[in-house]
């Protein structure tokens, strides 16, 4: 067998452009035929899926064509659609042979665990952990259970329960945790973190139409039910462009639009003056009650987000020693102590006072100062008319930069006594009952119509998504200082 032969076949494939890559790896036409689906997701981890797709169904093929033996279990699973039924029992095995295959692949590893997290954001994280032989905590856990979750999704790996119970093996062996936390077959149904949050996964994408139907001979996106779906969506819009009441009616149908304003939003790209027109063609964005709408979409993004009170109380706990043993300066020191005697509107304070926390334990040499970090996430004034003039300077230096408007908080009165809050963004203002309801409100905007928060408060955003709301996006670039305050906060 010589390398010809290979290059002979992978271009009569239409992949003579990876045959540097195989031989690269030792891969000969002998050894073709041994690749699993682990080592598919390894060759084609920089190429796009659909190539790896192409070049499987080529594979798969010529071994039938050559009479080679069947396709290992992982890539058959590869070949049914993402279902609930991929969670199904697996049927016991009659054959000794067939007995000896499974005995065979409950000792292999499923997926490459260390594969999947160095494909992760925050995987160096739980990397470091185990390198300084800690254990896992619920951090290092969230982010392992997300990243081989993003990982199969990505790679279109269908595990079946058997599949779970040999992941979370690995993970005993590998990281010394309870595989129970991960999956736990008792019962009638299983359970565990791992299984959880993959189905509810799967069930997100089936519901908005981001997983195509494999075993439908090519049917998808362009079926008979999908074609009323999107036409109930198009109904759907125009109504609500004339249209604002009754209120639960346009609740109703602003859910059943949300892929069309998706679609909208994500081609705006953050982009100044397509913003405007998003906001126009979405007008009950700028609604009294719009702020709600924004919490329809942010839950449909990410439904197992937890709710920012879910950890504030013990995040101000945790943070209050940790701010007495950091700052050094008076005033901050003088305003923490206002903290502690205060517990009626001193969230605010407390907020602020995490920009310093944060910018303190910065080792880049980005020139970003706390003022510029808090006043890019709060204006604070003992007026309405000194917060409009603050407002409209503000609009005035976004307006000569070029950039594009960022939600901002707005608080009317003093440092513990602020009456009134609402958010203000290209014109729209929700109003809040306090000051937290208007941080999530905040928030909330920035992943809803896709915009990057503020380079001066940058960090102080990006600790609040991975703390508070626990979202892991692909394209996070985590600096340092949030990973060492997540970790102190344990």
């Amino acid at each position: 067998m010589s390398e010809g032969e290979l290059k002979e076949l992978l271009t009569s494939w239409g992949f003579e452009h990876i045959f540097p890559l195989l031989s690269a790896e030792d891969i000969t036409l002998r050894r073709l035929r041994f690749l699993t689906e682990s080592d598919l997701t390894y060759l084609f981890r920089h190429f796009k899926l659909g190539e790896k797709i192409e070049f499987r169904f080529h594979l798969l093929e010529w071994k039938r064509n050559e009479g080679l033996n069947t396709p290992d279990k992982t890539s058959i699973q590869l070949e049914r659609d993402l279902d609930e039924n991929d969670f199904e029992v697996p049927q016991p095995s009659t054959s000794s042979s067939t007995s000896n295959t499974s005995f065979v692949n409950q000792n292999q590893s499923f997926i490459d665990l260390l594969l999947a997290l160095q494909d992760h954001p925050a995987g160096d994280y739980v990397k470091r952990t185990i390198d300084e032989k800690n254990s896992l905590n619920d951090t290092s856990r969230k982010i392992l259970i997300e990243a081989i979750v993003t990982y199969m999704v990505k790679n279109k790996i269908k595990p079946g329960k058997a599949d779970f119970d040999r992941i979370s093996h690995d993970i005993e062996r590998e990281f010394n945790d309870d595989k129970k936390i991960y999956y736990n077959c008792v019962g009638q149904r299983p359970s565990g973190r791992l299984y959880d949050k993959y189905y509810n996964t799967l069930k997100k994408l089936k519901k908005y139409g981001e997983v195509f139907d494999s075993s439908s001979s090519g049917k998808g996106p362009d079926s008979t039910e999908q074609k009323i779906s999107n036409e109930k969506a198009a109904q759907a819009q125009k109504w609500l462009k004339s249209n604002d009441e009754p209120w639960s009616v346009v609740e109703e149908k602003w859910r059943l639009c949300y892929k069309l304003r998706r679609d909208d939003i994500v081609n705006t790209d953050g982009r100044k003056f397509s913003i405007s027109w998003l906001l126009s063609q979405w007008s009950l964005y700028s609604h009294i009650l719009g702020h709600l709408l924004v919490e329809i979409d942010f839950l449909i993004l990410y439904p197992e987000c937890p709710p920012l009170m879910s950890k504030w109380d013990s995040f101000r706990e945790k943070i209050t020693p940790i701010l007495n043993q950091r700052l050094t300066d008076s005033v901050y020191l003088s305003y923490l102590e206002e903290i502690n005697a205060h517990t009626e509107g001193s969230d605010q304070t407390l907020a602020l006072l995490l920009h310093v926390l944060l910018l303190s334990m910065r080792k880049s040499n980005v020139k970003t100062t706390v003022k510029d970090s808090q006043s890019s996430f709060i204006i604070q004034a003992t007026s309405y008319c000194k917060a409009e003039k603050q407002l409209e300077t503000l609009k005035t230096k976004i307006y000569n930069s070029g950039e594009t408007q960022k939600p901002i908080i707005v608080a009317i009165g003093g440092n513990f006594d602020c009456t009134k809050f609402y958010v203000y963004f290209y014109d729209i203002k929700y109003s809040a009952p306090d000051f937290l309801t208007a941080f999530d409100i905040s928030f909330k905007i920035f992943h809803v119509l896709d915009l990057k928060y503020p380079v001066e408060s940058f960090e102080f955003w990006m600790f609040v998504q991975k703390y508070f709301y626990g979202i892991h996006l692909d394209t996070d670039k985590v600096p340092p200082n949030i990973l060492c305050l997540i970790s102190d906060l344990k």
